[in-house]
């Protein structure tokens, strides 16, 4: 029997991360500030996450979903202390919950298994984990896996005809676009089943004017470029197929006064920042101050002050001052007003490498099979970790390694971002300059929305609705055969028991 032997692994130290923050310039009290209050922030609402390793993601009736589960917290994703319980969900698609288990903790993980019995349809689920904790932040955050149950045999294709235009939104870099500026536009169209869909199109004036044609790169997004001018108006005319109608859809009305925020992430080594003012800005704040802060999980890497001596303002920044996951850069007025943002993903080559002593690749039925794993560091030292495989046969997986949800794509991506992230296994797959060109797209479009800055400077308490739960805890009332509550002569409510 062929098997391909699929492993998820999680370590204390997963990822080497620096724990200097770095300043362009001398810090301010903003900066001094603000960095207490981020700290306060993550202290009293520390961010947890779960991820599980399921044996695959298609089964048939009557089989059993085989999964490990960590939870993990703070910058480093260590395994996390906050929560001792943790609620595993399988989720039909009318949103119903079918299935529900409450699993205890053990070391920060926990083991279960899912017996998918005769009542349970075939169709495409979702398997859902999260702790107590977790719903402070909102079900958004949730650990949440595909999962196909109905055979081994790929789904059949229904071959829909196309109706309506999918909603198309425009995102300008930095969050807005400004008279004078160029700036790097993004677009994301989406059809009715929620996946991207491909089009094309061109970006006109007021006065019919073609600016600049464009077209979606990858999963019905893209991005272009333009300067807009005062006194003019954009829309976008786009065509989604050959013979289609074209339509036309209105682009965010440019600010007369401004900056924008630009982030060119294509070099491997460094990641250049970019601050411009237009001339109606310049003239009006010259000589004023604004800030730069870039953090990433709650900490801030790095900060740069400067005055409006200049229209334009660059800083070339080492990556590696950066942990691996999404950073987010936000520039603030002098007044500490945030005013632009703009997120990056950061991939260094800073992750564990693991080696897989195999003594064969083919193994006949029932033979016990011993391998071996080296884990080391990047700097090729050995480390000790927590560690999970999933053997399977291979002629009964469907789907692809870009479709599928493993530990970085998780972990450091879509956990940190609201909405549905297509083929989030696309990404961190066969890495290359378009696959990075293409991630850096989709945070244009769906960025990184987990952090509220003005909450933060304006020392807003964080709201806690849902304390973590470290034990297993059950409650409940003792009544007689006849419904009579039993309690003591003293108490004048039903005498409660929890375990």
């Amino acid at each position: 029997m062929v098997c391909k032997i699929y492993a998820a692994f999680l370590i204390f130290n997963i990822f080497y991360l620096s724990n200097n923050t770095v300043h362009a310039q001398t810090d301010t009290s903003f900066l001094v500030h603000t960095n207490t209050l981020l700290e306060k922030q993550s202290i009293a609402l520390p961010i947890e996450k779960v991820y599980l390793q399921t044996d695959k993601s298609n089964y048939d009736v009557f089989d059993t979903i085989w999964y490990k589960a960590y939870t993990v917290a703070g910058k480093n994703h260590q395994l996390s202390a906050l929560s001792g319980v943790l609620y595993t969900e399988l989720i039909n698609a009318k949103d119903s919950v079918v299935s529900r288990q409450i699993l205890h903790l053990t070391s920060d993980a926990a083991w279960g298994d899912l017996v998918l019995t005769g009542a349970i349809k075939q169709g495409e689920y979702q398997l859902r984990a999260y702790t107590n904790w977790m719903r402070n932040a909102g079900s958004e955050y949730f650990f949440n896996k595909k999962i196909h149950i109905g055979g081994y045999d790929a789904p059949p294709i229904v071959k829909q005809t196309v109706q309506t235009n999918p909603d198309v939104q425009f995102f300008p870099e930095g969050g807005e676009l400004v008279n004078g500026l160029r700036c790097k536009v993004a677009v994301k169209s989406v059809a009715q089943n929620g996946m991207g869909r491909d089009i094309n199109g061109t970006i006109v004036d007021n006065e019919g004017n073609v600016i600049v044609d464009f077209a979606t790169q990858h999963l019905g997004m893209g991005v272009f470029a333009f300067t807009p001018q005062s006194g003019k108006t954009y829309k976008a005319r786009i065509k989604t197929g050959i013979g289609e109608t074209a339509f036309e859809v209105d682009l965010p009305k440019a600010k007369a006064a401004g900056f924008t925020l630009g982030v060119n992430n294509s070099r491997p080594d460094s990641i250049f920042l970019k601050v411009a003012a237009n001339e109606a800005l310049f003239q009006q704040k010259q000589h004023s101050a604004f800030y730069v802060i870039a953090q990433s999980g709650g900490k801030i890497y790095y900060t740069a002050q400067s005055t409006l001596e200049d229209q334009v303002f660059t800083a070339a920044i080492d990556k590696k001052r950066f942990p691996t996951g999404i950073v987010q850069f936000t520039l603030f007025a002098g007044d500490g007003e945030p005013l632009n943002e703009r997120s990056a993903f950061i991939q260094n080559d800073d992750t564990l490498q693991l080696k897989l002593n195999n003594p064969g690749k083919t193994f006949s039925p029932g033979q016990k099979v011993t391998l071996n794993l080296d884990v080391k560091n990047a700097a090729g030292q050995p480390v000790m970790g927590a560690f999970s495989a999933a053997v399977t046969n291979e002629s009964m997986l469907l789907g692809d390694e870009a479709s599928d949800l493993e530990i970085f794509s998780s972990l450091l991506l879509t956990s940190d971002l609201k909405g549905f992230v297509e083929k989030p296994g696309y990404y961190f797959t066969n890495t290359n300059d378009q696959t990075r060109a293409d991630l850096d797209v989709l945070l244009l479009t769906q960025g990184y929305q987990r952090f509220e800055w003005k909450q933060i400077l304006n020392n807003t308490p964080a709201q806690i609705a849902y304390q973590p739960e470290t034990t297993l805890d059950l409650a409940g009332s003792i009544k007689t055969y006849t419904g009579t509550y039993l309690m003591p002569k003293s108490h004048l409510s039903p005498q409660k028991i929890i375990i």
